[in-house]
């Protein structure tokens, strides 16, 4: 596949995203190097590299002398990253909002009645990629580039869970109202009443994630 180098880290990190997103690439599965070298038919130095960010990142455990693994996420790292976005987004729309046009507003709206279509179709992906654009939209009016790198490097992380346990939490319904809630507020034009909105979108999802988990491992247990 014939590809501008300066996207092979990018187009490998797509690569192994996708497949955890799918499925194809399961918790505590080992990531070989060599391997996806040869399938995605580049060097191994783009592939080294995308494995490192996405250490980094935590979506991949580095354990040495042994390999490179997809993350086993706890309850509790599920709880920090939400809440961690939580956080920063929340700022980050509050300054993004004297920012918005009406357009954007309306858009916005408009991101939410789709992502309301796309759970009661169960559009797994397009559903999380509807999501995506929804809060890369506000966070691209926030003239703070900073927020935006820190919020953006935790949103694969925190869409991972969700495209694993959206389903077992909210009614299509239910993701629209959610979502309006957020932009009610961003035409509102009150920060704190932006910040807390954020705040408690990702707090109440984090929480009922690492709920789910614990109770999944609770039945694994022996």
């Amino acid at each position: 596949m014939a590809l501008d180098k300066k996207t092979y880290k990018d187009f490998v990190i797509d690569h192994v995203y996708g497949g955890i997103m799918e499925g194809k690439l399961e918790p505590g599965q080992k990531v070989l190097e060599v391997a996806l070298s040869a399938e995605l038919g580049i060097s191994r130095a783009p592939v080294r590299e995308a494995l490192r960010e996405m250490i980094g990142d935590g979506l991949l455990d580095y354990r040495p002398q042994v390999g490179t693994f997809v993350a086993r996420l706890t309850p509790a790292d599920i709880r920090d990253a939400y809440a961690t976005r939580g956080v920063l987004e929340g700022f980050a729309a509050a300054c993004a909002a004297p920012h918005l046009t009406a357009e954007d507003i309306r858009r916005l709206r408009a991101l939410c009645d789709r992502m309301e279509t796309e759970a009661v179709g169960h559009l797994q992906r397009p559903l999380i990629d509807t999501g995506e654009d929804f809060h890369h939209l506000i966070l691209s009016r926030c003239p703070n580039p900073l927020l935006n790198d820190f919020s953006a490097r935790l949103s694969r992380r925190v869409h991972i869970q969700f495209s694993h346990y959206w389903g077992r939490m909210y009614e299509g319904q239910e993701i629209r109202s959610r979502h309006l809630q957020i932009v009610e507020a961003l035409a509102g034009g009150d920060p704190r009443q932006i910040e807390e909105t954020l705040r408690h979108h990702y707090f109440s999802t984090g929480e009922r994630i690492a709920g789910l988990i614990a109770s999944q491992m609770k039945e694994e247990s022996p």
